[in-house]
């Protein structure tokens, strides 16, 4: 199963707005154009922050309509990993 061209545009909106963010702020402490290298991992916490705010407390939208993804099954080696 695959996300749709939407689910993956909608993706894509969110971490870019979440990679500017950090842009903006960094810029406002360097008082100029800072050029702040992609970091998924750093996008992704500020995405999981501003998702809880969206949706378990403004609730604006779901989990799924805020970052859509596919709930793929994890399978398990024989002992158990």
């Amino acid at each position: 199963m695959e996300l749709t061209e939407e689910q993956r545009d909608r993706q894509d909106l969110v971490d870019n707005a979440c990679h500017c963010l950090i842009e903006e702020l960094a810029e406002q402490f360097h008082c100029s154009t800072v050029d702040i290298d992609w970091d998924i991992e750093d996008i992704g916490r500020i995405r999981d922050v501003i998702e809880d705010i969206i949706v378990n407390k403004l609730k604006l939208c779901s989990e799924m309509e805020f970052y859509p993804w596919i709930d793929e099954p994890v399978f398990k080696n024989e002992d158990g990993n």
